[in-house]
């Protein structure tokens, strides 16, 4: 079986100093998440948006009447950041929130005309984010990358590790 962690030998001096971390896929991913999300935080300025507010009005778009709770779970956001995020998206008229038919301790989310006119100009914005993003890819090695990434979304593979329990001594003693 082979090794593939990356060498603990110093580096060369004239090595990035992140070079060590580069052969490690979390830290890969977490330097491109911050390069995507910065250039998509910069493309929505221009329709008054940010990518959490897009997001929200995405799913409100494609599911009208979904609660409030449910479009937290699909984006993993706390319902407690949620409700801010409704309430700024209210605030600005772009959607709707109603009390529920079912339970009226629940909002239902829906996108107002103002919203609707907010997503034709939002999605074109994202369009071009994404294919800036796509521009050094094959068409194949977009679709593999893709693929990829889902395989490690939230309720896959990934599992958080283990905390290892403070013993009670010591918990006592930091008291």
């Amino acid at each position: 079986m082979t090794n593939t962690a990356p060498s603990l030998a110093p580096l060369a001096r004239d090595a990035a100093p992140a070079a060590i971390l580069e052969g490690l896929l979390g830290y890969v991913l977490r330097r491109a998440q911050l390069r995507v999300y910065a250039d998509l935080a910069q493309a929505l300025l221009v329709v008054g948006l940010r990518p959490v507010t897009f997001s929200v009005m995405a799913i409100i778009e494609s599911m009208p009447g979904l609660n409030q709770a449910a479009v937290g779970d699909a984006l993993g956001i706390r319902r407690a950041n949620l409700v801010a995020i409704a309430v700024e998206l209210e605030t600005a008229g772009w959607i709707l929130r109603a009390p529920s038919s079912q339970d009226r301790r629940q909002y239902v989310l829906s996108l107002t005309h103002s919203g609707h006119a907010q997503m034709q100009q939002a999605w074109p914005v994202v369009r071009a984010h994404d294919a800036r993003i796509a521009a050094t890819l094959a068409e194949v090695d977009r679709h593999r990358l893709l693929d990829a990434l889902r395989q490690t979304a939230p309720g896959r593979a990934v599992r958080p590790v283990p905390r290892s329990p403070v013993p009670s001594m010591q918990r006592k003693a930091r008291v």
